[in-house]
């Protein structure tokens, strides 16, 4: 019983936001997530070889390094979004 101002508030706050987001919303996010990450992907594959197809030496170095800092990115924002989710159901 004795949480405190704090703690009760925090326990509040909880308790909205996992009636807030359901399991059900959760699953269609990533649903919808992961194809748009893809094009995204795809995209931004598409526009970098046209960007560099001109300096093909310099084309991997680049390609790869950009596909990696962009995968790290997508995987950390939906890793995320499942903690966040996941987390209050």
């Amino acid at each position: 019983m004795g949480k405190g101002k704090l703690g009760y508030r925090s326990h509040r706050a909880m308790k909205e936001i996992r009636n807030f987001v359901t399991l059900k919303e959760a699953v269609i996010a990533l649903l919808l997530l992961f194809p748009g990450l893809l094009i995204i992907m795809i995209m931004s594959e598409y526009v970098l070889t046209l960007h560099l197809n001109d300096c093909k030496h310099q084309r991997i170095l680049y390609d790869e390094g950009f596909k990696i800092i962009f995968l790290q990115l997508s995987m950390t924002f939906i890793r995320n979004l499942y903690n966040g989710t996941m987390k209050n159901v």
